[in-house]
């Protein structure tokens, strides 16, 4: 296939994907709402809950998500199967946790609160699933719709509970409420609508839904490093004793990064299911260009934050959280390589270097970790900016030889 008709693919799925996630829109207003209503210090106390609810997602797909892709792009005639089987798999581990959080002994007032954010967890797994799947058959319209429902849910349902009690369990309650019915609803839309999805004539029994089992650990790595990025320096920071009201400026700054690094990231999801099917392998021009494309756009959005920044800061969140302004310009200067990042280890998935791709992600993930631990104490939140952009500037220089013209996919 050549290069041209790869980027239509390409486009096309990213074209779909971005309408998907175009709902993350709808969560910045959410979270904006939350940050206007909570407060820094409380904010800081949801974040912690999220971002380790957000990590524990990833942590319970176990790696799968991605190659189910993989191979059911190939194969699509499998997709039900796989779909059921991985299913169990995570049913199995969210339940042990939830027996586990729900019985183990001291918790007392922390186990409402884990439960919810435990809960949050389990629902974003699932939605998350049930996209992959739909990137499998390049049906991105039913992931589209689903996604739209959990925005509209989580800002709907975030009304009333602030306006019964400004808290973090009320807004936790809601976000629950929104993941239960938007993976109701996805689970509905695509047994309904997904006609191409093969039916079973029973029930698959218990067993691993993937072939390439070797790569599971791989792949489970480089899932938890991709959601840790960020993440992890909020635990960091909490761990290490940082004020509430620190941690909840820092989250609003990473907010606003993970919005700008919406689109990239999307682009390499929507290329995944291209380069995984044999008779697409070999497109390094597609991959290099898009590459360097990648990184020029995310040094031109590095400097717009760092130029607007600190206006934007109070014009989204209020003038009380002027302090975020910051450490957003801090972690604005990691955005070239996290634009090309995702994509770059998507590709090395794609082409079945799935533990280069791991080595990559797991090696920055524990130099972020390292460099939080050394600075925080020192710097504080800023200390937590430097670990973010040590780490993603790690992964763009361990991956960088991998696409040399002599080792191309």
């Amino acid at each position: 296939m050549a290069i041209t008709p790869a980027r239509r693919r390409i486009g096309r799925n990213f074209f779909w994907k971005s309408a998907a996630e175009g709902s993350k829109a709808i969560s910045a207003l959410y979270f904006i709402l939350l940050a206007r209503h909570l407060g820094a210090a409380e904010l800081g106390r949801f974040s912690v809950g999220f971002s380790a609810a957000m990590i524990l997602a990833t942590v319970g797909d176990f790696g799968l998500n991605t190659l189910l892709t993989r191979q059911v792009a190939v194969d699509r005639s499998q997709g039900t199967k796989v779909f059921l089987q991985t299913a169990y798999l995570k049913v199995l581990f969210f339940a042990a946790l939830f027996v586990g959080v729900g019985l183990w002994p001291g918790l007392e007032q922390r186990r409402a609160f884990l439960l919810l954010f435990l809960g949050i967890a389990a629902g974003r797994n699932m939605i998350d699933q049930l996209s992959y799947l739909c990137l499998a058959y390049e049906n991105l319209i039913i992931e589209a719709k689903m996604k739209f429902l959990l925005g509209f849910f989580s800002l709907a349902l975030a009304w009333p509970a602030l306006a019964f009690k400004p808290s973090v369990p009320a807004v936790a309650a809601a976000l629950l409420g929104a993941h239960i019915l938007a993976a109701a609803i996805g689970i509905a839309l695509v047994a309904r609508h997904a006609v191409s999805l093969p039916g079973t004539p029973r029930w698959p029994p218990l067993g691993w839904p993937v072939s390439d089992v070797k790569e599971l650990p791989a792949m489970a790595i480089i899932g938890v490093a991709l959601a840790g990025f960020s993440r992890i320096d909020i635990s960091c920071l909490n761990w290490l004793g940082v004020a509430t009201a620190d941690i909840g400026n820092y989250f609003a700054a990473e907010r606003i990064i993970a919005m700008t690094c919406l689109l990239p990231g999307f682009l390499a999801i929507a290329a995944l299911p291209v380069f995984s099917r044999p008779e697409d392998a070999g497109h390094a021009g597609t991959i290099s260009r898009l590459r360097r494309e990648l990184f020029l756009a995310g040094c031109a959005s590095g400097l717009i934050l760092n130029v607007f920044g600190s206006t934007l800061i109070p014009l989204l969140y209020g003038l009380k959280f002027h302090d975020a302004s910051r450490p957003l310009a801090w972690l604005a200067l990691a955005l070239p390589f996290m634009f090309i990042n995702h994509f770059s280890l998507i590709a090395l998935i794609a082409g079945k270097r799935s533990w280069h791709a791991a080595f990559a992600a797991a090696t920055a993930f524990s130099l972020n970790i390292l460099i939080d631990l050394i600075l925080i104490p020192r710097l504080g939140i800023f200390g937590a900016a430097l670990g973010a952009v040590s780490g993603q500037a790690a992964v763009s220089l361990l991956v960088w030889p991998l696409f040399s013209p002599k080792r191309q996919i």
